[in-house]
C-alpha cells in the first residue's frame, strides 16, 4: 500500500514539473497579448517537449470562391531535430467535406526543425464561398505505417464562432516575413464623410526587428467591412517594386480609399495581405488584420479643419477667414484656405479646391482667385488660397460650408464639408496711420491723406486721397484698390479707383484718388473709407483699365473732414504740386479784364505717379452765378493753353467780357475739377484794381 502511494506521489511530481517546463517554454514562444487572438485553438504537442501552434486563421473571399489559410508554428523542444516530412495537415469541414492544404511555395524547402527552435509554415485551401472558419477543421497528422491509412491524428484545431485573430485598437502584431519578425501596428485611423462617400485613411507602422533589410513584394492592404466584404486600399508610396523595411527603423505608410455612404463604417477592420506565387498560380494571403476605430476627421462641417493624406505627404487645411463685401450691388464671398504641409519634408501643393454650399445640396457658383502659383510646400510651411462666390445681399449665411474637393482627372472627388468662420470684421485703420499690405503677393503702405468734397449738378463726389507706397524691392505697378464709403448709419457708395499704370520703384509713391457719388444731403460724419486689393478672373489686378469683380481682404480706414476753402494762395495742394500763387493783379480796362499771375510751382518727387495735374482760377460773381473769366492751369503739362513748370512762372491773361455781365463785387476762386465736379480749393472777395495784390493776405 505505501509502494503504492509512493508511486502515485512521484507520478504526481513528475507531472507537477512537466507543467512547469511546459510553462516555462510558452511564454518565450506565444505572440504578445497585444495580438493574441480571443479563443484560439490550444497547441497540439507532438512530443512531450514539442508542439505545433496555432498562428493565425482566416477565409478571405477569392476568385475561386474563398481562400483558407493557416500559419502554424513547429517549435521542437527536443535535443534532435525534427523531419517535417513525417507531418502534415489535413484540412475539412465539420460535416467531413475534404479540402486540399497546399503548403506555399516559399515553405516548401522547409524540411527540418533544428532543436531548440522553430519554424513557422503557411497553407491555405480553396473552399465554397459558402464556407467560414467556423465551418473548418484543421488536423496535425503523423505519417505512421503500422496504423490503417498510415495517418495518425495527434490533435486538432477548431474554430469557434467566437474566435477572433484581429488585432485590437491600438495593440500590435509581430509576423515572420521573409525570414524576418517584422512588428505591424495602427497609428491613425481617421475617416472624412462626404456627401455621398466616405475617405478612410490609415497610417500604418511597420518595423523590422532584424539585423538586416527586408524587401516584402506583392503586400497589399484591404479594408474589410463587417459583412466580409473587401475593399484595396491605395498606398502613399509606389508598392509595385516592394516595401523595403530597414532594420530597427520604424517605416510609415500612409493608406486611403473612398467608399460609397452605403458601406457601413461599424465594425471594419484591415487586412495586411501577400501575394504569393506567380500569374495565374498566385494566391492573396492575409498576413494580419486590424480592428479600426475611424474618428472623425472633421467633416461635419462643425469645424474648420481637414487632415489630407496624399501619397507620402500629410497636409492640414483650415478654413481662416470668411469675408463679405457688398459690392456692385451684390455681395461678394471670399474665403482664405490655408494648406499646411504637416510633412518631414518639402511637399508638392495637393490639387484640392473649394467650393461655397448652403446646405448640403445647394452649391454657389465658386471661382479660386488666380494667385502667383508656388510648387511646393516646406515642411511645416503654408500656401494660402483664395475662393470667390457673389449672393444676393439678403442672403443668409447661416447654413453656409466650404466642400473640399480633390481633382481626379476630369473629376472632383468630396473631401469634405468644413464650417466657415464667422464674417471677418475688416481691421480699422486710425487717422494718419498707414496699412502696410503683406499677403496676395502684394507690399503696399497705404494711407489715406486728405478728402475733398466736390460739388455736382445733382449728386456730390467724395474724393479721398490715398498715398499708396510700394514697399517692393524692385519697381511694380501698385496694385488697384477698390471698396466703398459706409456712413455712420450704414449706407455704402461704391468707389471708383483714378490711377495710373505707371511703374513705381521701391519705396517710392503714387497718388490715388478714389472717388464716390454721393447725395447732396448725405450725412459723412463718421463715414469711413472700406478698400480691398482688387481681383478677377485673372488674379490681382494691376492695370488701370482691367476690370475687377471685387476685392480681398478689405480694411477700413477713418477719414478726415473734407477739405476746407482757405484764402491762402501761398499753399495750392494739386496733386504731388504745392502751388505759391504770390501775385494776382486784376485790373479792368473798358470791358478787357486784364489779369496779372505770379506763381512759383514745387514738387514732392516721393510721388512718382499722380492724376491731379490742373486746377483753374476763376473771376465770378457767386451771387448772379456768372463767370467772367476761366483760366485753366495744367501743371507741366505741354499741350495746355496755360502751362506752368516746376519753378517760377508768370501770365498775363486779357480778355474781353463785353458779352458778359460785369460786376464791380466779384470772387477770386481756385478750383479743382474731377470727372465734372468741382472743388473750391481758394476764394476771396475783391474788386477790379491796376495797384492790388489780391495774393497778398494784408490787402483788404
Amino acid at each position: 500500500m505505501q509502494v503504492v502511494q509512493s508511486r502515485k506521489a512521484l507520478k504526481i511530481h513528475v507531472a507537477l514539473v512537466f507543467v512547469l517546463i511546459v510553462s516555462l517554454l510558452l511564454p518565450a514562444l506565444a505572440s504578445t497579448s497585444e495580438a493574441a487572438a480571443s479563443n484560439a485553438p490550444q497547441p497540439v504537442y507532438i512530443t512531450s517537449n514539442s508542439y505545433v501552434k496555432l498562428e493565425n486563421a482566416d477565409v478571405m473571399p477569392s476568385s475561386k470562391g474563398r481562400t483558407a489559410s493557416f500559419t502554424v508554428t513547429f517549435y521542437n523542444g527536443s535535443n534532435a531535430p525534427i523531419n517535417l516530412q513525417d507531418y502534415w495537415f489535413r484540412l475539412s469541414s465539420v460535416s467531413g467535406t475534404k479540402y486540399i492544404a497546399t503548403l506555399v511555395e516559399s515553405d516548401k524547402s522547409k524540411k527540418s526543425v533544428p532543436a531548440k527552435s522553430s519554424i513557422t509554415l503557411t497553407y491555405y485551401s480553396e473552399v465554397p464561398s459558402n464556407v467560414s472558419l467556423s465551418d473548418l477543421v484543421l488536423r496535425v497528422v503523423k505519417f505512421d505505417f503500422s496504423v490503417a491509412g498510415y495517418e495518425r491524428t495527434l490533435g486538432k484545431f477548431n474554430f469557434s464562432s467566437s474566435y477572433n485573430n484581429a488585432v485590437k485598437v491600438n495593440g500590435y502584431k509581430s509576423v515572420k516575413l521573409n525570414n524576418t519578425n517584422i512588428n505591424i501596428r495602427v497609428n491613425k485611423a481617421t475617416i472624412s464623410k462626404g456627401t455621398d462617400n466616405n475617405i478612410i485613411n490609415l497610417e500604418l507602422a511597420m518595423r523590422n526587428t532584424g539585423n538586416y533589410e527586408t524587401l516584402l513584394s506583392n503586400m497589399g492592404f484591404f479594408i474589410q467591412a463587417s459583412n466580409g466584404s473587401m475593399y484595396q486600399m491605395k498606398t502613399s508610396t509606389d508598392s509595385s517594386q516592394g516595401l523595403l523595411l530597414r532594420p530597427q527603423i520604424l517605416e510609415k505608410i500612409k493608406l486611403t480609399i473612398t467608399l460609397p455612404k452605403a458601406v457601413s463604417t461599424n465594425g471594419q477592420k484591415l487586412i495586411v495581405s501577400q501575394s504569393l506565387g506567380e500569374a495565374a498560380a498566385s494566391v492573396t494571403l492575409p498576413v494580419a488584420k486590424f480592428n479600426l476605430s475611424l474618428s472623425a476627421n472633421n467633416t461635419s462641417a462643425t469645424t474648420t479643419e481637414y487632415e489630407y493624406v496624399k501619397d507620402d505627404y500629410t497636409y492640414k487645411v483650415k478654413v481662416d477667414s470668411l469675408q463679405r463685401y457688398t459690392w456692385m450691388g451684390q455681395d461678394n464671398l471670399i474665403t482664405k484656405l490655408t494648406i499646411t504641409n504637416k510633412s518631414s519634408k518639402s511637399a508638392p501643393v495637393p490639387a484640392i479646391t473649394g467650393s461655397f454650399y448652403l446646405g448640403d445640396n445647394a452649391e454657389i457658383q465658386t471661382k479660386k482667385v488666380p494667385l502667383d502659383s508656388q510648387l511646393s510646400i516646406a515642411s511645416n510651411g503654408s500656401v494660402t488660397a483664395y475662393y470667390s462666390a457673389t449672393v444676393p445681399t439678403t442672403t443668409n449665411l447661416a447654413e453656409l460650408k466650404v466642400k473640399l474637393f480633390e481633382k481626379e482627372g476630369e473629376t472632383n472627388r468630396e473631401l469634405a464639408a468644413l464650417r466657415t468662420t464667422a464674417v471677418s470684421t475688416p481691421k480699422s485703420i486710425a487717422l494718419g496711420d498707414t496699412n502696410n499690405l503683406n499677403d496676395l503677393g502684394v507690399k503696399l503702405g497705404v494711407k489715406v491723406t486728405n478728402v475733398k468734397l466736390l460739388q455736382g449738378s445733382a449728386n456730390n463726389l467724395l474724393a479721398i486721397y490715398v498715398d499708396a507706397t510700394n514697399n517692393q524691392d524692385f519697381a511694380t505697378a501698385t496694385t488697384k484698390l477698390l471698396g466703398y464709403i459706409e456712413t455712420a448709419t450704414g449706407s455704402k457708395y461704391n468707389t471708383t479707383l483714378i490711377k495710373s499704370d505707371t511703374v513705381i520703384g521701391p519705396s517710392k509713391k503714387e497718388q490715388v484718388i478714389l472717388t464716390a457719388e454721393v447725395p447732396k444731403n448725405a450725412d459723412l460724419k463718421g463715414a469711413a473709407l472700406v478698400l480691398g486689393v482688387g481681383y478677377n478672373d485673372e488674379g490681382i489686378t494691376k492695370a488701370n483699365e482691367t476690370p475687377a469683380k471685387g476685392f480681398i481682404n478689405a480694411t477700413s480706414y477713418a477719414l478726415p473732414e473734407a477739405d476746407q476753402t482757405t484764402n491762402d494762395f501761398s499753399k495750392i495742394k494739386i496733386g504731388a504740386y504745392t502751388v505759391n500763387i504770390d501775385n494776382i493783379i486784376t485790373y479792368l480796362n473798358d470791358v478787357k479784364a486784364d489779369i496779372d499771375l505770379n506763381g512759383q510751382v514745387s514738387r514732392d518727387f516721393a510721388y512718382e505717379a499722380f492724376s491731379s495735374k490742373k486746377f483753374t482760377v476763376v473771376i465770378e460773381d457767386e451771387s448772379i452765378n456768372s463767370v467772367m473769366v476761366q483760366v485753366p492751369i495744367e501743371l507741366e503739362g505741354t499741350t495746355g493753353q496755360y502751362v506752368w513748370k516746376l519753378g517760377n512762372n508768370y501770365n498775363n491773361i486779357v480778355q474781353d467780357l463785353s458779352s458778359k455781365s460785369i460786376s464791380q463785387t466779384i470772387q477770386l476762386n481756385v478750383y479743382e475739377e474731377i470727372n465734372g465736379y468741382k472743388t473750391k480749393l481758394v476764394s476771396r472777395t475783391i474788386r477790379w484794381s491796376p495797384y492790388l495784390n489780391w495774393a497778398n493776405p494784408d490787402v483788404k
